[in-house]
């Protein structure tokens, strides 16, 4: 995580901080402008491990990184004895990311992984899920940013609200306290 050495601050900027972007590309971009301006830039939802860099000094993250978040998965896995899940992930090079970082932990701890990859579209999750459902997999990694939409396919499937199947999550999502149960 980077921090920011307040003697190199200077008064006279008018930039006080940036808020960085919910991509990460774009993020990457605007973190280098941040280092070259020594202004703090805030993160509330890019967890590229890049940005731990030392160029990237003045990016400041308020969720944790993708490899920390996949040692706390690898972790909770470990804690309830489950050695095979299936990786619910993002289609793109921040998911190719986090399967790495997975694949690494797999091996390192002798776990069984399968990856099930997905776009925005809640046409997309439904494949997926359809797919997993057809699985042997019961625990489900969600290192994709769910939402109720690409969440319903798993409700129709019986697989929510299901003792046979367990969901970890790694983002937020905006799934209704309703549709979950104990």
């Amino acid at each position: 995580m980077g921090v920011m050495d307040p003697a190199k601050a200077n008064a006279s900027k008018t930039t006080i901080a940036m808020v960085g972007d919910i991509y990460e590309p774009s993020t990457l971009l605007l973190s280098h402008l941040a280092s070259y301006y020594q202004s703090p830039m805030l993160s509330a939802a890019v967890t590229a491990d890049e940005l731990s860099e030392p160029q990237h000094s003045y990016f400041l993250r308020l969720i944790p990184s993708a490899t920390q978040s996949v040692e706390a998965t690898v972790a909770t896995m470990q804690q309830f004895k489950w050695r095979r899940a299936a990786v619910i992930i993002r289609a793109d090079a921040g998911g190719q990311s986090l399967q790495k970082a997975f694949e690494a932990q797999a091996k390192q701890n002798g776990l069984e992984l399968a990856f099930f990859f997905v776009d925005s579209s809640a046409a997309s999750w439904r494949l997926e899920f359809e797919r997993l459902h057809q699985s042997s997999y019961r625990v489900v990694v969600i290192a994709s940013t769910p939402s109720q939409a690409r969440l319903a396919a798993a409700g129709e499937l019986g697989m929510l609200n299901n003792k046979e199947w367990a969901f970890i999550g790694l983002t937020w999502c905006d799934i209704p306290q309703s549709t979950v149960t104990a």
